[in-house]
């Protein structure tokens, strides 16, 4: 038996009496709550993987040199490990000579979202998770070259571990500039 998460409107309006975790798979405020409890961010998401593809990201963007990479870096980790308070990266970009505010802005939100990203698929891999839909977000984001807008991936069904093929390589809601898409896992039990 298989159910997308949201198609689930049934179960929720008989659990009056039963208490209801819901699950969020991301960290956006930096705390994770579960029945009114706050926990601080958990450091073991963030992997060594997700790490170098920060610092691969930062080393991208022609702006930062080589003399502000770890001020930067250091900065853009704070900003993950807050859940997503942006003050310590845009501010370190900011302070790079010639930086226009709007890059800095997007810079700030682009490597914030690819690791937060990177960061929901290693939780859903850790509950087992195996199948995810992609969640187009109506925001006008597309593939690196710009060739296929995101919004012709919304539904499509693909395996967590292999991402989905665009512009022949596999992809992630958030990994791309702009792009505020995201998953939505398929649960799947026996009867």
């Amino acid at each position: 038996m298989r159910f997308i998460l949201d198609q689930m409107p049934s179960l929720r309006a008989r659990s009056t009496k039963k208490t209801v975790v819901r699950v969020e798979p991301s960290l956006h405020s930096g705390k994770v709550s579960a029945l009114g409890i706050d926990a601080p961010f958990d450091a073991s998401l963030l992997t060594r993987a997700i790490r170098s593809d920060v610092k691969e990201t930062l080393q991208a963007c022609r702006e930062i040199g080589l003399r502000d990479l770890d001020r930067v870096y250091a900065a853009a980790l704070s900003t993950i490990t807050s859940g997503g308070s942006l003050p310590p990266l845009f501010n370190a970009l900011m302070s790079i000579d010639g930086m226009p505010r709007n890059r800095a802005s997007e810079i700030a939100l682009h490597v914030y979202r690819r690791s937060q990203s990177a960061i929901d698929r290693g939780k859903m891999e850790k509950l087992r998770i195996v199948d995810v839909v992609w969640k187009y977000s109506n925001s006008p984001c597309a593939s690196s070259q710009g060739t296929l807008p995101h919004a012709s991936l919304d539904g499509k069904q693909f395996k967590l571990a292999d991402g989905l093929k665009v512009d022949n390589r596999a992809t992630w809601p958030g990994m791309e500039i702009g792009c505020k898409c995201f998953l939505k896992p398929i649960i799947s039990w026996a009867d």
